[in-house]
């Protein structure tokens, strides 16, 4: 494919790990012990022996209780501790490029981190949040995601969970998640406008795949809130991890590698499996997914398709259509938005091939200038040149 050298300069990398949740340190009360009230008129003669017994059996209690806080401290440190290296673990292993799926080596790490946090306070809302995490989306552990959100219901974390949640078992309460998130502005209006550029660019009826949570949560939200092409299929590469979520495919049609492995090697599979369906892949997933399967994909709008009987009329059509959209979007002015724009050079690299070969000299300029605009805005002036030669 004469463009697919773009997916190793330009393909831009979304991943969404936790947030981690780990709440400051807080102080313990310390509890206030007055001494109780002595009516001289009433009190019993003391001798000095017994008195100084009970002073000292006074301070060995007083002792105890400074201890017993002292150690109530360290247990809440290691919780706290324990908390933060699971998810900085659960983060890293979601920022992988080529998998989804944690080695046994990754997940043996994290169950150790989980053990410390159950054995030191297992009605905690971290441990109960990781509990229901390590699970790569495993349903079976609701109970725990359920009682996190008891806890801390605003938590964004919670939010995304019980999305995907709802999104595997096909639950009504999807909708009520993604109002909370996109009210909340947790997606950048940059985001959200991409995704519905994206579902803009795909044929009815037509299947794409997705890798995080940036690039698939906002799709759903134009789905299901802004009631936008609701029917186009969304499959997340990350959801693929939990047995429900595949076997909810294989009713809709869907075949399935045996494999259990999110990674690569699985989504090359998954496209073989299933050629005979309009299956995109969003630009958004990262680069050593695309490389996997670049024999078997073809640029069209802002996605790759395996099916493409014309790329350089389709590109064309959509080209025209994404004007439309983006006539009153305002341009990016974050670097997240910036970079986004790359996702449009594939398609102008297309459309702009197509001019040259039928010598549409006007079409042909005005691409020239997007490109440049776009790859300055992104600070990918020389490689998106190299491209254009």
């Amino acid at each position: 494919m004469k463009y697919f050298l773009f997916i190793s300069l330009f393909s831009i990398l979304f991943y969404s790990g936790a947030q981690q949740n780990v709440p400051a340190n807080s102080q313990e009360e310390k509890e206030k012990n007055s001494a109780p009230a002595m009516n001289s008129n009433y009190a019993e003669p003391i001798m000095l022996e017994e008195f100084s017994k009970k002073d000292q059996s006074k301070k060995k209690t007083m002792s105890a209780e400074g201890q017993s806080s002292s150690e109530s401290q360290l247990i809440q440190q290691r919780y706290l501790n324990a908390n933060a290296s699971f998810q900085q673990s659960y983060s890293s292993n979601k920022k992988m490029s080529s998998r989804k799926s944690s080695t046994e080596e990754e997940q043996l790490d994290m169950n150790m981190r989980l053990e410390t946090m159950r054995a030191t306070n297992a009605s905690g809302f971290e441990y109960q949040l990781a509990e229901y995490q390590i699970g790569n989306h495993n349903v079976s552990k609701i109970d725990f995601l359920k009682e996190a959100e008891r806890l801390n219901p605003n938590n964004k974390e919670v939010q995304l969970q019980l999305t995907a949640y709802h999104e595997i078992t096909g639950g009504s309460q999807k909708l009520e998640y993604l109002k909370k998130l996109n009210g909340s502005k947790y997606f950048s209006q940059e985001l959200l406008h991409y995704a519905r550029f994206v579902l803009t660019t795909l044929p009815e009826k037509s299947v794409l795949i997705t890798h995080g949570v940036d690039d698939t949560y906002p799709i759903w939200i134009e789905q299901s809130i802004s009631n936008f092409r609701s029917d186009v299929i969304i499959i997340s590469l990350d959801l693929l991890q939990s047995e429900e979520y595949r076997n909810k495919l294989k009713k809709q049609g869907f075949s399935i590698p045996t494999a259990t492995f999110i990674d690569t090697k699985y989504l090359q599979e998954f496209i073989r499996l299933n050629s005979s369906k309009s299956i995109h892949v969003s630009m958004t997933v990262p680069a050593p997914y695309l490389k996997s399967v670049q024999s078997n994909l073809e640029i069209e709008g802002l996605s790759f398709t395996i099916k493409s009987t014309d790329p350089a009329t389709t590109n064309q059509h959509i080209y025209q259509q994404l004007l439309r959209e983006m006539d009153n979007v305002p341009k990016p002015t974050t670097n997240v938005g910036k970079q986004l724009q790359l996702n449009y050079v594939p398609m102008l690299l297309v459309i702009r091939n197509t001019a040259q070969v039928t010598k549409d000299k006007r079409l042909s300029q005005k691409i020239d200038k997007q490109l440049l605009e776009i790859a300055k805005a992104a600070g990918k002036e020389t490689q998106v040149k190299t491209l254009m030669k």
